[in-house]
């Protein structure tokens, strides 16, 4: 109700997708463009700066949108598998306290890490192998195009808007079930641990013509020409 009210004195309302944008009323979408994010694809010589852990990464708020309760569950189900691998998440939020309660339920302890968000994010990114997204929704996945362009294969649910559009077979894999479903998104971490094609395939995909509209040089042309069009 308050974009509706407030946007009656807005020239135009910037959103980062299509998907974003067909969340609103057709009223408002007429006065909304897409402008990307920007997705700066990491130099090769800083690719091969960061020596590989057995690390899955997830990077975000701690809230209920972003569901990391279901990844927990998942890890719990994984690392039994796979004892020597280690769940990094890099974020703040809400439900952080509910996060360190399933963790030390689960005695995961020494095996799941939160750590404080830093803008040095490529260094983890460059660690750690896979990136895991559990989000319900993102109006654009920025940190899973983060993780693509490092070449680093993702895992993210396929009825996530914002996610969906991003992961293919060429980069990750798509979990076909519903959000809560830790089971199913387990059973993929370890699908994609254990599938080395794939994760050879990715390691020679280049993405850099996949994110060259999120080029800092085209965002900040979309920005200067919607910039124009309303002096």
């Amino acid at each position: 109700n308050l974009i509706i009210f407030t946007s009656k004195i807005f020239e135009k309302i910037t959103v980062v997708s299509n998907q974003a944008k067909r969340l609103f009323p057709n009223n408002l979408q007429k006065k909304m463009i897409v402008i990307n994010n920007v997705v700066e694809p990491i130099q090769e010589y800083r690719i091969n700066e960061f020596k590989k852990e057995k690390t899955i990464l997830s990077i975000g708020r701690i809230e209920e949108q972003k569901n990391y309760l279901t990844l927990i569950y998942a890890f719990n189900i994984f690392q039994k598998k796979y004892k020597k691998w280690k769940l990094k998440i890099i974020g703040d939020g809400t439900q952080k306290e509910k996060l360190i309660d399933a963790i030390n339920y689960f005695k995961l302890n020494y095996k799941v890490k939160i750590l404080n968000y830093t803008k040095d994010l490529y260094k983890h990114y460059k660690s750690s192998s896979p990136y895991v997204c559990p989000s319900i929704y993102e109006s654009f996945g920025l940190t899973v195009a983060e993780a693509i362009s490092c070449k680093i294969p993702v895992i993210g649910f396929k009825n996530c808007p914002g996610v969906n559009k991003l992961i293919n077979s060429q980069n990750g894999i798509l979990v076909d079930s519903n959000y809560n479903d830790y089971q199913s998104l387990s059973n993929e971490m370890i699908n994609l641990v254990e599938n080395k094609k794939l994760l050879k395939k990715i390691k020679k995909n280049n993405e850099e013509k996949y994110f060259l509209k999120n080029s800092k040089s085209n965002v900040l042309k979309e920005w200067l020409n919607l910039i124009k069009m309303n002096i």
